[in-house]
């Protein structure tokens, strides 16, 4: 649970992780995000035939859970940068406790 409110705080507060994330994103994911995260994390934790969640089902789940909840800024995007570029540079940056 720390891990994914790290994650999406990250989409909120870039600049505490990297520099140039912090010019990339105009709009940072919403609490409700850390919510959808836990929960499909936990549904393929289920479909992997486990009762817990590991950072790899986190990992595995970002970009397709948080890159249509962040808004990449126009510098982002006049640069070629997506939403899913960002989240994976946000997941190289935030560890895994």
């Amino acid at each position: 649970a720390r891990y994914i409110v790290t994650l999406v705080g990250a989409t909120r507060r870039p600049a505490d992780w990297d520099d140039e994330l912090a010019e990339w994103i105009e709009r940072g994911a919403s609490p409700r995000a850390s919510l959808a995260l836990a929960r499909t994390a936990r549904a393929l934790a289920h479909l992997r035939g486990r009762d817990f969640v590991e950072p790899d089902d986190i990992v595995s789940l970002a970009t397709d859970s948080l890159a249509h909840r962040i808004a990449p800024s126009f510098a982002a995007r006049s640069t070629g940068i997506t939403a899913a570029t960002i989240v994976d540079r946000l997941l190289e940056r935030v560890p895994i406790p």
